[in-house]
């Protein structure tokens, strides 16, 4: 809703692809996200291309990725504006090391990421996420450079998307 209230001309993209718009950006954010449930699709193919279609920034809230599905996000970016990425993804153990290597191939394809592993960090994370000079990525509210995350191991992980939205500000 932010960058509806800056008067950007966004699209809301989803795995499914693009959403079509019910009036103004803000209008359709908000009646898709009043339905929206979890995703049946067991991949992000079709909102990926629907990234690929036009320029612009890119915004991603993501959940776990692959290595495949990260690659072809990251290749959606174009031109001189970083994407920026919100990994939804809890703080344990288990999701670490897939997280560390999603963020390390987004940043390495000139995206910024925070990762968000509650709700109630989210708006620390998305403004860390404006204020970061370069490629960085945002742990729990908490910056560190790209490759300052412990755990990489670039295994591919769990495949499939634990819900997307993305927005291209075009």
């Amino acid at each position: 809703m932010h960058l509806a209230g800056e008067g950007f001309e966004a699209r809301f993209v989803t795995d499914a692809g693009e959403v079509p718009r019910q009036g103004t950006f803000g209008d359709t954010l908000l009646d898709t996200l009043a339905v929206i449930g979890p995703s049946r699709s067991i991949g992000l193919g079709e909102g990926i291309r629907a990234l690929s279609v036009e320029g612009g920034q890119i915004i991603a809230v993501v959940g776990l990725l692959s290595d495949a599905e990260v690659t072809e996000l990251a290749a959606t970016r174009h031109g001189t504006a970083p994407g920026l990425a919100l990994l939804l993804a809890p703080a344990d153990r288990v999701w670490a090391a897939r997280t560390t290597a999603t963020s390390q191939l987004l940043i390495g394809a000139g995206w910024r990421v925070a990762t968000v592993p509650d709700g109630a960090r989210l708006a620390a994370a998305w403004q860390e996420l404006h204020q970061a000079g370069g490629a960085a990525m945002a742990f729990a509210g908490g910056l560190t450079e790209a490759g300052g995350a412990d755990g990489a191991d670039g295994a591919d992980g769990a495949g499939a998307a634990a819900g997307v939205a993305g927005v291209a500000d075009g």
